[in-house]
């Protein structure tokens, strides 16, 4: 892995711009330790390769957001307006966002702007912003902006403020019937405590690498209602619920929040290391991990960034086969390894949050996963007994005690000299 302390900001960001595949996550760590001093460099970049395809600019645009710097206001705002792009807008105003109260003069600006795409934009970002103002200006529009009453719903829930749910009621009465189901979720979600965590709270490193399966990183929200808005009509025609009072809003609501049961075994699905597993599969699942960092190991790959970006570089390679020409037998195989690819990602993608940078350390961490789940359902698989075994082989038997062929013979006149 190539050492970046000695590269100069203006060559790191060169090396990040043209990074071929992946993602250039030491490079980028060498810029985010520079602090607000690369901010000025980073703009500057932005700008000057504004047209140039062969620069890739979400990285500048990513560590603007990271460094969360008043400075990078503006210019994420300039790329948030430039809805052609959807992925640039995005990672700029989870950018806003991060950047927070700074932000809000700017967002009050756009809160109003005529495209609906951009207002969608503005709400995202203000939903992200844990801030009274923030508040403020979600419910102000909420009695103003109704065509997206369920953007501002969706926001609103994002805040979690329980003071919201009067306000969201009221909104609800009087929406469009296609958006009931939107302030149903939304009022369900603030009573009921279920806020989910932002996407853009996820480790940069991985919440910005983008999917070959997916085109890109994954959208959230925010590109899920600027795709509605392009099917208004069909949606226009849905079944709505009728209006229901407060009251039969939260007893529909509560539902319980148990895990997922397995179709097959019935008990709860868990993530204990990344992927969805049963206990009957769990230690099972969690050695196959194991096995593929071995391989990995053993092809050389000491990193776990290096791995994730060759990983990558396959994907892409097999997205780019066009599905619909395959026979039976080649979409089959096209199916495996478009399958395995993405349980190897997910298992980087897990490492990483979990802090884990090299094999060695990843193996260890999950051998030890497989331990802790093989005491919890046991290992019915005896995928863990082989350890067990030779451990018991190395107790001493004592000379005239039976032996433990089970001859019934002592031990001294059995296998004592075989062994």
């Amino acid at each position: 892995m190539t050492d970046y302390s000695r590269h100069s900001l203006d060559d790191l960001i060169d090396e990040i711009t043209t990074w071929p595949v992946g993602m250039p996550v030491r490079a980028m760590e060498r810029v985010f330790a520079m602090g607000e001093g690369a901010v000025p460099s980073l703009i500057e970049a932005l700008d000057r390769w504004r047209t140039d395809e062969k620069r890739d600019l979400l990285w500048p645009v990513v560590l603007l957001g990271e460094l969360r710097s008043p400075g990078g206001v503006q210019t994420l705002i300039d790329l948030v307006l430039r809805t052609d792009d959807h992925e640039m807008a995005q990672a700029a105003l989870e950018g806003v966002a991060k950047i927070g109260v700074p932000a809000l003069p700017a967002l009050a600006q756009l809160a109003t702007a005529s495209d609906p795409v951009v207002r969608i934009y503005v709400y995202c970002a203000l939903g992200g912003i844990r801030d009274d103002r923030a508040f403020s200006m979600l419910a102000e529009a909420l009695g103003r902006d109704h065509g997206l009453g369920d953007v501002l719903a969706q926001a609103l829930s994002d805040q979690g403020k329980t003071e919201a749910i009067p306000i969201l009621y009221d909104a609800y009465c009087n929406c469009e019937p296609w958006q009931r189901t939107r302030f149903e979720e939304a009022i369900q979600n603030i009573h009921f405590g279920r806020t989910d965590p932002t996407l853009w709270t996820v480790n940069w490193r991985v919440r910005y690498r983008r999917d070959p399966a997916l085109g890109g990183f994954a959208p959230g929200w925010r590109a899920m209602f600027v795709l509605l808005r392009h099917h208004r009509d069909k949606i226009g025609k849905e079944v709505s619920p009728e209006v229901r009072s407060l009251e039969e809003i939260f007893e529909h609501g509560a539902v319980s929040d148990a895990p997922e049961p397995c179709q097959y075994c019935g008990e709860p699905i868990e993530e204990p290391t990344g992927l969805p597993v049963c206990p009957e599969i769990a230690v099972g699942v969690v050695l196959q991990q194991v096995r593929f960092l071995g391989s990995a190991r053993q092809d050389g790959v000491d990193n776990i960034f290096d791995l994730f970006d060759s990983l990558d570089d396959m994907s892409w390679q097999h997205h780019e086969k066009p599905e619909e020409s395959l026979k039976a037998r080649e979409l089959e195989r096209w199916q495996e390894l478009a399958q395995d690819l993405d349980i190897h990602r997910r298992t980087c993608s897990w490492l990483v949050e979990q802090g884990i940078e090299d094999i060695s350390g990843a193996k260890a961490l999950l051998l030890a996963k497989a331990v802790e789940l093989a005491g919890r359902f046991g290992d019915p698989e005896g995928l863990l007994l082989p350890a067990a075994q030779t451990q018991r082989r190395t107790d001493k038997v004592a000379r005239n005690a039976p032996c433990p062929c089970g001859s019934g013979r002592k031990y001294k006149r059995c296998c004592l000299g075989k062994r």
